[in-house]
């Protein structure tokens, strides 16, 4: 005497992720389907409170219609027949062949997964990233480790779409290093046009000019003239001693 309620290709309403999962597949054409279509509104809920008890049961549900009346909160006896006779469910015996069954289809769904995943992995390893020449290395590198911290995955079709990014706002005249360096810096997971300093009053101030340094050679951006910061400081320390010794 049949035991077990089993709804078949129950593959593709639940893939075992889980061996109890809070979650079932339900797809649309469900309303279209001959199961629906050809049912009464009682086979309907049937139908649907089956699907439920599949997911907790691993489609190993009991066919005793006073615990499906009572655990699915039904107002009349199920008629399982109905389901059957629309190829929906089907009827087996608690044995180790039905259990048997199971097994394989797990294995088999298993399987599949595992196919997709690698055959995912391979088209992604086969799109290798090569970082342009004019996208600078250690400027690169540096970014990528603020990323790793933020958990952010380097995959090659991220990379690819930074330096796309990168490459577009090098076209509206941005550095790449010094774009690379403000993410850097301020901790970003993403590429943006350089911020341009402003005063107290929220006015943007303007960039002082570039210079070669003509003491070191340096090139900076700097208001002191022919000579970078440190230069300058340097250049200038002795004229403040002699002043301040004049002064005593």
């Amino acid at each position: 005497m049949p035991t077990l309620v089993r709804i078949k290709n129950w593959d593709r309403y639940q893939h075992y992720k889980d061996r109890n999962p809070p979650w079932f597949k339900m797809y649309t054409d469900l309303l279209t389907s001959n199961t629906w279509i050809c049912s009464d509104d009682a086979s309907r809920a049937l139908a649907i409170a089956l699907m439920v008890l599949a997911s907790k049961t691993q489609n190993k549900i009991p066919a005793s219609e006073e615990y499906l009346k009572r655990v699915a909160y039904l107002n009349a006896t199920p008629n399982l027949q109905r389901l059957v006779e629309l190829d929906f469910i089907e009827l087996v015996e608690d044995s180790s062949d039905a259990s048997a069954v199971l097994a394989r289809r797990y294995q088999v769904a298993s399987t599949e997964k595992r196919r997709e995943e690698k055959s995912r992995e391979e088209k992604t390893n086969g799109r290798a990233f090569a970082l342009p020449e004019w996208v600078p290395v250690d400027n690169w590198e540096a970014w990528l480790e603020v990323r790793k911290k933020l958990k952010v995955p380097n995959t090659p079709r991220s990379l690819l779409l930074a330096v796309k990014s990168l490459d577009k706002l090098r076209s509206a005249g941005n550095d790449p290093a010094a774009v690379l360096d403000q993410s850097t810096e301020r901790g970003w997971r993403g590429l943006f046009e350089l911020k341009k300093p402003v005063d107290s009053r929220g006015q943007t101030v303007a960039e002082p000019p570039s210079i070669v340094c003509q003491d070191c050679g340096k090139r900076t951006y700097t208001w002191t003239g022919h000579r970078c910061d440190p230069c300058w400081k340097t250049y200038m320390n002795p004229k403040r001693e002699r002043h301040v010794a004049a002064n005593v």
